[in-house]
């Protein structure tokens, strides 16, 4: 079996926690992926040329920030003799990147966080990041809770 669990900062120890206890009961392998937003997508003109370039040299270390951001969960499933790799990637919609994710990989079950009670409100109004992909998965996806 093969599990894509998708982590942010908020509810990483949650999903961590529930994806290494499934693959070692059920032997499977995973794959760690967290999603970076696209740095423009939200303040398209509302920052001069000269803000930016100086966001994009900072915007420049950025990787090396993520990687470690992915590093420690995956020497800890490791750890927990879990086959894991990890993967960081850019999107404007990591809903899209998520599904994309889990349809090249294959993948049987993803796994994604959400802030307890506030997830089913959250649908209602503005629909999360979990919310979106439970609902477009053609695969079975596991909502984790988790208090913010």
């Amino acid at each position: 079996m093969k599990i894509l669990a998708c982590v942010s900062t908020a509810e990483k120890s949650a999903v961590i926690d529930m994806t290494t206890r499934l693959a070692k009961e059920s032997a499977s392998k995973v794959i760690l992926l967290h999603v970076k937003p696209s740095p423009w997508k939200h303040c398209k003109g509302y920052l001069e040329d000269v803000e930016r370039t100086q966001i994009d040299d900072d915007l420049k270390r950025l990787p090396d920030v993520l990687e470690q951001f992915v590093a420690i969960p995956r020497r800890t499933m490791q750890e927990a003799g879990v086959q894991v790799n990890a993967l960081v990637l850019e999107s404007e919609d990591p809903v899209d990147c998520i599904l994309m994710v889990a349809e090249e990989e294959d993948v049987d079950l993803l796994i994604i966080g959400a802030a307890g009670h506030h997830f089913f409100m959250e649908r209602l109004f503005q629909p999360s990041i979990a919310a979106r992909v439970l609902k477009r998965s053609k695969r079975p996806v596991l909502v984790v809770p988790f208090r913010p």
